[in-house]
């Protein structure tokens, strides 16, 4: 395993984890406990099979674990942050993870490794509702195998899930909140779960366009103003057509109130400038 392969896959947690019970054991002896709570994309990768592989671990664990966890990537050759805690400066972070997380394994009697399921990792996906990563089609995916594995998920179990961790006054993000309830009225979740999937990877494409062309304008706190508009994404899959009905809005304090927000398929959104057609919507003011 080379450090430019490495993916995280349903095949390899178990080595991996194992590995770091080792150094654990190794370093801190055999009456160590250690605690780790995956979330995220391996979470999903553990206990779902929409999806194969990820690119690292997503973890609550204890600060002082770093140093191990990167010792264990030099000796099998992973990247530095193999596993990492970045999660907890994000939104979907809440303090009360591990109380509705559930056990996973435990290894070499050293690392009780704990994760976060079903309507909770739901919760947490819906609280991130990135529209150029893939919360929203995971939140599908994580519905559709549940309902697989004879589960019945329900927007009143996920919403409580979502203030459990959140709290009552949390509002879930609509676009989350509507892709659950897409969820439950479609009987063709994996053609949902792809039109979402491909959705997501054309407005990260378009992110990345829109940072090329107007470099140090993005930052995580106005990405989802170019990407976000409120709408309604009717399925009929018995016609195969797709409606949206959205107002276009202005991103305000991003990039001035002559730039709008404008659908160019019935997911995307991307901005361009006040009557500027679409093949010059990425040029710059002075054009």
């Amino acid at each position: 395993m080379s450090v430019e392969s490495f993916r995280v896959s349903k095949n390899n947690l178990d080595y991996l984890l194992t590995e770091l019970a080792k150094e654990i054991r190794r370093e801190y002896g055999r009456k160590t406990n250690v605690e780790l709570v995956i979330v995220g994309e391996a979470a999903i990768v553990g206990s779902y099979n929409f999806r194969t592989a990820t690119t690292d671990i997503d973890a609550a664990m204890p600060y002082n674990l770093r140093e191990t966890i990167n010792r264990v990537g030099e000796n099998i050759g992973l990247p530095d942050n193999w596993i990492n805690n970045d999660f907890q400066k994000t939104s979907s972070y809440s303090p009360y993870i591990r109380l509705y997380s559930k056990p996973y394994k435990t290894f070499l009697h050293v690392l009780e490794v704990r994760n976060v399921k079903d309507e909770y990792l739901i919760a947490m996906k819906a609280r991130s509702a990135r529209l150029y990563k893939r919360d929203l089609s995971d939140i599908i995916g994580i519905i559709k195998d549940m309902k697989q594995q004879g589960k019945r998920p329900t927007m009143e179990s996920i919403q409580k899930a979502f203030s459990d961790l959140y709290g009552n006054d949390c509002v879930m993000d609509q676009s989350a909140a509507q892709v659950i309830e897409q969820c439950m009225t479609t009987k063709n979740l994996d053609q949902l779960y792809q039109k979402y999937l491909s959705w997501e990877d054309k407005n990260r494409d378009e992110i990345l366009e829109f940072e090329e062309r107007y470099p140090h304008v993005l930052n995580e706190a106005n990405i989802e103003q170019i990407l976000r508009i409120n709408h309604d994404f009717i399925d009929d899959f018995e016609d195969e057509t797709n409606a949206l009905e959205s107002d276009v809005i202005s991103p305000t304090n991003i990039l001035g109130d002559d730039w709008l927000l404008e659908p160019d398929d019935p997911c995307g959104k991307t901005a361009r400038k006040r009557n500027m057609s679409r093949s010059e919507q990425y040029h710059s003011d002075d054009k």
